[in-house]
């Protein structure tokens, strides 16, 4: 009934966004090529009918990046989060045959933390205030437009984080996500989540013992254990061996980004919700 409720309100945002058009005009639509899937899906909300976005890479099933076949075309405009990021999709800063934007000039962050931005209810906003100012460059004449989408992506984002908080906001659950950390402490009110030091041993497959001992409180007090598609195989592997867990999954490009990001919560609330009925 939630996931009915909340199509309800996508569907119906979504034509209140849309722009009249008089019967038969054909939309001029701008074609935009991004670096990151993450940022496919913040553009393609922010821009709404007036863009036409292609990612350069996808996920593969293990949330991994799989190069695209086709490259942007001479003249195609590329947005990309920051220097680094153009560099490490294996394109230039300065290509003379690109129109290359960022997001910032160069984010000093880790490459894990650069990935969080995108799972981080905190950080959305930012990034997409980022966004806004990029598409006015690239398309002054729409510049209310995008802004009235930039305000919708902002109270959509409050919305699905909302309804995680009610739904999930109570639930004990132990986080081994490997990026999906943010958005669960959006929602919960106190995740259980490893120092930072132990996690990093874990990852490198060191230290499991301290990792099975966690593991065997949180199946003893009953709290769930939930991991993502990006979560090392090492604790994965032995977070599986021990009990059933919650896997988060990667959006696809084709999915609306705050119904992915609903999905994640609706995934643990399914999970607490079929433990309880077990125990009846």
């Amino acid at each position: 009934m939630k996931r009915v409720l909340l199509l309800l309100l996508v569907c119906l945002s979504t034509l209140l966004g849309a722009p009249r058009s008089s019967p038969g005009a054909e939309l001029e639509r701008r074609s935009l090529w991004v670096t990151s899937p993450w940022l496919a899906l913040m553009c393609r909300f922010v821009g709404g009918v007036y863009v036409d976005v292609r990612s350069l890479v996808d996920w593969d099933e293990g949330g991994r990046y799989s190069v695209r076949g086709k490259a942007p075309p001479e003249g195609a405009t590329v947005i990309a989060l920051d220097d680094r990021d153009i560099l490490f999709y294996g394109l230039k800063v300065q290509e003379t045959h690109l129109s290359m934007r960022t997001l910032y000039s160069r984010l000093s962050l880790s490459e894990l933390d650069r990935e969080r931005l995108f799972l981080d209810p905190a950080g959305l906003p930012f990034l997409g205030q980022r966004l806004l100012v990029v598409l006015a460059d690239i398309d002054s004449d729409r510049y209310s437009y995008y802004q009235r989408r930039l305000a919708e992506f902002q109270s959509r984002l409050e919305s699905t984080v909302d309804v995680g908080r009610q739904i999930i906001g109570d639930v004990s659950l132990l986080d081994l996500t490997g990026r999906s950390s943010l958005l669960i402490e959006g929602a919960v009110k106190a995740p259980i989540r490893p120092p930072d030091a132990v996690w990093n041993k874990w990852c490198q497959g060191e230290g499991l013992p301290s990792l099975r001992l966690s593991l065997q409180e949180a199946r003893r007090r009953e709290w769930l254990v939930v991991v993502d598609v990006w979560t090392p195989e090492t604790v994965r592997l032995e977070a599986e061996g021990t009990g059933p867990i919650v896997v988060l999954p990667s959006p696809s490009l084709n999915q609306d980004l705050f119904l992915f990001l609903y999905d994640q919560y609706l995934a643990i609330w399914n999970a607490r919700r079929q433990k309880e009925s077990g125990k009846g």
